[in-house]
């Protein structure tokens, strides 16, 4: 309800005379004139919040922001920045987000690139989805899963791109040409968790259901030794407490059994120690 008051105030501010009016006054009386008058005013307005959002005026910046939409109703930048400070900001926000990525079902991961220029995200429409960090924009096609994607993550590298999902399954992708790279990784139970070691050589799927965690390696998906046990977490505790680790090295693996930690050779999937 503050929120939602919040916002009628904005509207109702917007009718408030401010600097960037003194264009509407330049218009001439043919339509065509006044609409493209009214979109300059609007994009100066949208200009104007966002300097007052840099210096934490809040409420006065929401108020240019609400005008800019009356004067254009099509102005996309400032419906998107006005929605986002309303519904996710405050009254005493500071900061709000540079983008949006639209997508209609819940995002259960998203990550940035090593480099920082792209965002991948999972999500519970069965695909994992690469965005422009600038832009928001998607880029390439979705990667199809047959259910549910839980998680998703970037080599070291940047190069290839791993993801787990509820349908028994966890899959390479080249992050350049977005195809799979080798064959699904099969499991007898959904995945809750996909990583990578620090050296991009292997990956580690791990089924909390089952209590057990895999490797395969890096490069083509194929399984490197057998299924290992691991019981992390019980049922007081959520399923992310206490994930199957690598060494920073990447050449170990720990999980927990039993309550007590035990040493993997990743190199071959076996007891190390």
């Amino acid at each position: 309800m503050i929120r939602l008051a919040l916002y009628l105030a904005a509207m109702l501010l917007a009718t408030t005379a401010f600097p960037g009016g003194d264009l509407l006054a330049q218009a001439k009386t043919a339509p065509n004139q006044i609409e493209e008058y009214q979109q300059r005013a609007s994009r100066w307005d949208d200009e104007t919040a966002q300097r007052f959002f840099g210096k934490g005026a809040w409420r006065e910046a929401v108020a240019y922001l609400g005008r800019a939409l009356r004067l254009d109703p099509r102005n996309a930048a400032a419906a998107r920045q006005l929605w986002s400070a309303v519904v996710s900001g405050g009254g005493d926000c500071k900061t709000l987000p540079d983008l949006a990525l639209r997508q209609e079902a819940k995002i259960n991961a998203a990550v940035f690139s090593p480099d920082g220029r792209r965002i991948l995200t999972a999500s519970a429409d069965k695909t994992a989805r690469l965005w422009d960090a600038t832009t928001g924009a998607p880029v390439g096609e979705p990667m199809h899963h047959e259910d549910e994607v839980v998680a998703a993550v970037f080599s070291p590298d940047g190069a290839r791109i791993a993801t787990a999902s509820k349908d028994r399954t966890a899959r390479l992708w080249d992050a350049a040409t977005l195809k799979p790279v080798g064959e699904p990784m099969r499991h007898e139970h959904p995945l809750d968790r996909v990583a990578f070691n620090s050296t991009g050589t292997r990956i580690v799927t791990e089924c909390v259901e089952a209590g057990v965690v895999r490797l395969w390696d890096g490069a083509t998906g194929a399984p490197v030794g057998e299924a290992m046990p691991h019981n992390g977490w019980d049922a007081s505790e959520l399923p992310s407490s206490k994930p199957a680790t690598f060494s920073p090295d990447g050449e170990l693996l720990t999980t927990i059994e039993g309550g007590s930690p035990r040493n993997w050779d990743t190199a071959s999937g076996r007891i190390s120690g």
